[in-house]
């Protein structure tokens, strides 16, 4: 296996756990635009029930100074006394205090005695009026109610001498203008509507389309029983970009932090296996016949490495080849030794079986003439007239002719 390939794999072994890594980021960062699109939520959410506060509050002023009005005894007095310059004067200094935009005072028979916000004909009357005639009825009404158009906050109120005698009633109304509307959105940085009806959609800002939409039905009284709902448009472009930008900063370090240790990490083990990748050259070489073992050097293997791990393993395996060749040198001397030692042997075994041959031939001729000399003998003395015994030192007899 070539240390390249063994360098790819380890560096293969780290980009998994990098490509992890960056699936992870990937996931938070995708995780961070949902936490951040729920803040926008939660932030255009805020910015209803805000909203919804400063209408509770101009609601509140309205229902005030009719409250102040209705209650004031000289109010009641030019009621009684059909003072109609005293009531015009005063109703238009409080649309002219800007609180609210129309004041109207009617007697018992819904007869207009005087309009703090515009003239009004001789004999005027409202007694058809939806709010006059809840306010002869003795109950008040304070809620949202389209009017001229528009829609505005409505306050009536019945004027009640010594507690329970009518005396006549006080209409207040507080526009919800457009400018109003504008000048409370430019407060808040949004646009904001009212309108009749129940919606509950709300459009939450996405890549490509910064808008955020909400509605909130409004908690107000209706003149007509239905409800009203306020609608929010907001831009949240800048935070988006925020968000934007974030993420591909996050994206672009973790991809260049990854590609700079991935390529510290290739050329660090790149370095650390240069003992290791001169061992195997020099082996291959040697292999091949082109390094004659006395050529393996542990200088040559080391060079300019630091001797670490691995520069220890490839001198500790350069010095073992070293020593099995010269292990398998000496061995291969005393098989040639050996041979030879074994044909010499051969040789002289081969000549001294040839002498003990040439001998045992010589013997047995001699055997042979030995036997036929015994033969004429024994023949001869056989055919003699006389008894031939010959008797040894111990008077033994060996040997008697026939």
């Amino acid at each position: 296996m070539k240390f390249r390939s063994l360098i790819t794999q380890m560096v293969a072994w780290i980009l998994v756990p990098v490509v992890c890594i960056m699936i992870f980021v990937w996931v938070q960062l995708d995780g961070l635009a949902n936490r951040f699109v729920g803040y926008l939520e939660r932030d255009i959410s805020g910015q209803l029930n805000k909203i919804e506060r400063e209408l509770i509050l101009v609601q509140d002023t309205t229902e005030q100074i009719a409250r102040m009005v209705a209650r004031d005894g000289k109010v009641i007095q030019a009621i009684n006394n059909r003072q109609a310059d005293f009531l015009f004067r005063m109703g238009k200094n409080s649309i002219d205090s800007t609180l609210v935009d129309q004041l109207t005072i009617a007697d018992p028979q819904g007869v207009v005695l005087a309009r703090g916000h515009d003239e009004f004909a001789f004999n005027d009357s409202i007694a058809e009026n939806a709010f006059f005639r809840l306010s002869a009825e003795g109950r008040e009404f304070s809620g949202i109610a389209g009017l001229d158009g528009g829609v505005a906050f409505v306050v009536a109120l019945p004027v009640n001498e010594f507690g329970s005698v009518f005396r006549g009633t006080i209409l207040v109304a507080k526009f919800l203008s457009p400018k109003l509307l504008e000048k409370i959105g430019k407060e808040l940085n949004l646009t904001l509507a009212i309108s009749p009806g129940m919606k509950t959609e709300a459009v939450l800002p996405r890549p490509g389309n910064d808008m955020a939409h909400a509605n909130k039905t409004l908690s107000f009284e209706s003149a007509d029983h239905r409800p009203w709902s306020l609608s929010v448009s907001k831009s949240y472009g800048q935070e988006m970009a925020i968000l934007k930008a974030t993420r591909l900063e996050i994206l672009l370090f973790t991809v260049i932090a990854t590609g700079v240790v991935l390529c510290c990490v290739y050329f660090s083990i790149h370095y650390l296996l240069r003992p290791l990748r001169r061992l195997h050259t020099a082996l291959l070489r040697h292999q091949n016949g082109l390094l004659e073992p006395a050529a393996l050097d542990t200088g040559s293997i080391i060079g300019d490495t630091p001797r670490n791990e691995l520069g220890f393993i490839a001198v500790k395996a350069l010095t073992t080849i070293r020593d099995l060749e010269k292990a398998h040198t000496e061995l291969q001397d005393m098989h040639d030794n050996l041979e030879q030692l074994v044909e010499l042997r051969t040789s002289e075994l081969l000549r001294k079986t040839a002498e003990l041959e040439r001998e045992v031939q010589v013997r047995k001729q001699a055997e042979a003439r030995e036997l036929g000399l015994k033969n004429h003998l024994q023949s001869i003395f056989d055919s003699m007239c006389c008894v031939l015994v010959v008797v040894d030192t111990g008077g033994m007899i060996t040997f008697a002719n026939a």
